[in-house]
This record gives structure tokens, sequence and C-alpha cells, in this order.
């Protein structure tokens, strides 16, 4: 019956599961080249779950930096804000004969309007 029992495998079981065992029954069951072999995969083990930690630990850092936030647009305070916008917006127009008229429409409200642009036209 005592032969049928599976020291070794238990043993080499018993301490790559637990790598810091001291139990003497497994010490003289197990050869040093087991017992060296076990080292090395408990070393590997470790250093393999401290990588490992480590990138989780910097990926969290990384996830957890808010985005930058897009500036947001002021709105036109002034007349002579809201005129600008009003001209940047007529400029835009695909159809170029339009857009040249709303922009000729543009100046000649601010003229009857007499608003000085804030700054000088280009």
């Amino acid at each position: 019956m005592c032969d049928d029992f599976p020291g070794r495998f238990i043993a080499t079981v018993a301490a790559r599961v637990w790598e810091d065992t001291d139990d003497r029954t497994v010490r003289k069951i197990l050869t040093d080249d087991e017992r060296d072999a076990i080292k090395r995969h408990a070393e590997k083990n470790r250093r393999q779950v401290a990588e490992s930690e480590n990138a989780a630990h910097l990926l969290l850092n990384r996830a957890s930096i808010p985005p930058k936030a897009p500036p947001q647009t002021r709105e036109p305070q002034t007349t002579s804000e809201i005129f600008e916008m009003m001209l940047a917006l007529a400029k835009r127009i695909p159809d170029e004969t339009t857009s040249i008229s709303a922009v000729n429409f543009m100046h000649m409200l601010r003229h009857e309007a007499e608003i000085e642009p804030d700054f000088p036209q280009e």
C-alpha cells in the first residue's frame, strides 16, 4: 500500500505551490535538481507577477489621466464682435457670388450702424 502512494508527486506539487516550504520530508524526497528547478520556477513566477503588476499599475495610471478638454469657444460680447462673427460666416458660404454679396452686405450694415471694427481690415 505504501509503495502505491505518490510521495514524490505530492512533494513536488507541495513545493511548487508553496515554494518556501521547509518541511524535512519534502526536502528528503526531492533531489537537489528538483529543488533547484522549483526555486527557479518560483523566482521566474515572482518576476512575472511583479512585471505584470507594474504594467497594470502603469496602465491604470495612464487611464486615470483625464483627457484634455477642448477649448470652449467664447460667445461674442460686443456688437463689433458679433459683426465679425457674421462676417466670418458670410465668408464661409460655398457659393462665391452669394458669399461676396453677403460680405458686402455686412460691410454696408456695419457702415450704416457706424460700428468700427475692433481690428483694422487686412
